[in-house]
């Protein structure tokens, strides 16, 4: 009720334009970052650039392109906020599977923690080639050479599953 418009990276963002934003981070996890950085001047007292930092820091979020991209391109994926499933395939179609699965017995694990380990897991395996999917229980980054890496979480009972899909020739790089 309160909008007002306003003019971010040269681009004017009118009230149905940025409820197209929220929608659009609400059902995906994936939020645009003119979105962000209005949050963050309107919501926090540090500067934007500093918030920002924070919140990769401590892997709340991922960048989901390159930090001297136009803001009207960058995207920051928050895994925590994803809605999808993300589902393994059970047969691999000229691909080599490699898997490990790793559980976690102790202590229980907060079940935020696996959403920290996505951001984690996606600053580690993306690069501005990349076309990184997140989902409530994990991610998937398929590479530009035709490699599928997946992580998998559950968080009841406790286990981190890493599956790295690669053809033949590449299977050295992937391991």
């Amino acid at each position: 009720d309160e909008f007002s418009s306003f003019i971010m990276d040269g681009e004017v963002i009118e009230k149905s334009r940025y409820a197209q934003m929220i929608e659009s981070f609400t059902n995906s996890g994936v939020m645009n970052a003119i979105l962000l950085h209005h949050l963050l001047e309107n919501e926090s007292s540090m500067p934007v650039e500093i918030s920002v930092e924070v919140l990769k820091t401590f892997h709340l979020l991922h960048l989901l392109g390159l930090s001297d991209w136009p803001l009207h391109q960058k995207k920051y994926i928050f895994p925590y906020f994803a809605k999808l499933q993300v589902v393994a395939p059970e047969i691999y179609n000229q691909l080599i599977p490699l898997k490990v699965d790793l559980f976690l017995r102790g202590f229980p694990v907060p079940s935020y923690v696996f959403s920290l380990v996505t951001a984690a897991y996606l600053d580690m395996t993306c690069d501005p080639l990349s076309c990184p999917e997140v989902c409530k229980n994990g991610a998937v980054v398929t590479k530009d050479d035709g490699t599928v890496r997946y992580l998998l979480h559950d968080s009841t009972e406790r286990q981190l599953t890493l599956i790295t899909l690669t053809s033949p020739n590449k299977i050295c790089e992937a391991w």
